[in-house]
């Protein structure tokens, strides 16, 4: 069994993300919110590609807060690259 993994990268006034170890071609949404407020949750739908979410001057740069009714697995792949 693959538990798919959303790797993701935070950027200035972007989020990119996609999945990986997973079964080609998944088409999984998720919700995800940029904010520590829940009703500010939103869909999402990573593919084995990085994809791209733009954000506003409102976002902190930090808070990337995936729903807990989804059955995966998360890297935070921004200290990795930010060290390099």
């Amino acid at each position: 069994i693959k538990i798919p993994v959303l790797q993701y990268n935070i950027r200035a006034k972007k989020v990119l993300y996609k999945w990986t170890n997973n079964v080609d071609d998944l088409v999984l949404p998720i919700k995800i919110s940029l904010s520590k407020v829940q009703d500010k949750e939103q869909w999402i739908t990573p593919s084995a590609k990085w994809k791209t979410l733009k954000t506003g001057k409102w976002y902190d740069g930090k808070t990337f807060v995936i729903n807990k009714n989804f059955y995966i697995l998360s890297k935070n792949e921004t200290a990795a690259i930010v060290s390099k």
